[in-house]
């Protein structure tokens, strides 16, 4: 059995996450993950790793954290947000449009969710999300990127995931034959392998730490078709704890038991 290493969830798209310990997980993926997004009033498009990355480049040296839990009566609180420098202010307030505009050198509004339609697509109320609610990563496939490319740091940072499971010795990129399975997380979780995860040139960015490094693009392009992690959709709501086993039930196991 497999286990859950890292959970991540990203309070304001395209800026650096935060790794928490639990969380719950509905039908529209991780509670509070991707609750508020940064919205160009040029274009009235949200900030983006999937298109205008060049734009959009210096927002993922930005982090952000929920002042509270998400949730009940409060699912999108506010978010603290960092700058590269250091400075901290938080997000939820009737000044931040003006704030972000400033520190980010364009016009700029923060939405929450769906409510103003600022992403193309029908995704649910309350979400960010461009493909699907939930990315999953293993750890199999980051040393096997990292096997390819010794002088690179393949940190799951650089990938956005949600979920990262240790699949222990497995060798290369075991997610890829998990399409169409079911992944059985925990007493509660039940989550959809829906298709592959194409990376950009995003994940070769600097970002806290990390410095900027196109090799990162480069070795998964050469090994595997660009694809980094898979995507999954919820089947069964509940609560996911690092630590959680994690048992995947094969396509055919799915369909015989419909």
């Amino acid at each position: 059995m497999y286990v859950v290493t890292e959970l991540w969830r990203y309070p304001m798209k395209s800026m650096q996450g935060e790794r928490v310990a639990a969380t719950t997980i509905d039908a529209q993926g991780f509670v509070g993950d991707r609750g508020r997004a940064v919205v160009d009033a040029q274009t009235g498009k949200a900030a983006s790793g999937s298109w205008a990355a060049r734009r959009w480049a210096d927002l993922v040296t930005w982090s952000a954290a929920y002042v509270a839990e998400p949730g009940g009566s409060d699912p999108i609180p506010e978010v603290r947000v960092t700058s590269p420098s250091g400075e901290r202010f938080t997000v939820g307030g009737p000044d931040d449009d003006a704030m972000l505009s400033r520190h980010l050198g364009r016009d700029v509004r923060v939405a929450v969710g769906q409510q103003d339609d600022a992403m193309s697509g029908n995704h649910p109320p309350g979400t960010f999300w461009d493909v699907a609610p939930i990315h999953v990563l293993t750890t199999s496939t980051l040393a096997s990127l990292a096997a390819l490319a010794p002088g690179s740091a393949f940190d799951a940072r650089r990938f956005r995931p949600n979920l990262v499971i240790d699949t222990g010795g497995d060798p290369g990129f075991p997610e890829n034959d998990w399409l169409g399975s079911m992944l059985s997380i925990g007493s509660d979780v039940r989550l959809r392998i829906t298709g592959d995860c194409p990376r950009c040139v995003m994940t070769t960015h600097a970002q806290a730490d990390l410095p900027k490094d196109n090799g990162i693009l480069q070795a998964a392009a050469r090994s595997n078709a660009s694809n980094v992690g898979v995507y999954a959709e919820v089947v069964r709501s509940g609560q996911v704890y690092v630590g959680d086993g994690v048992r995947v039930i094969r396509e055919a196991e799915v369909s015989g038991a419909r």
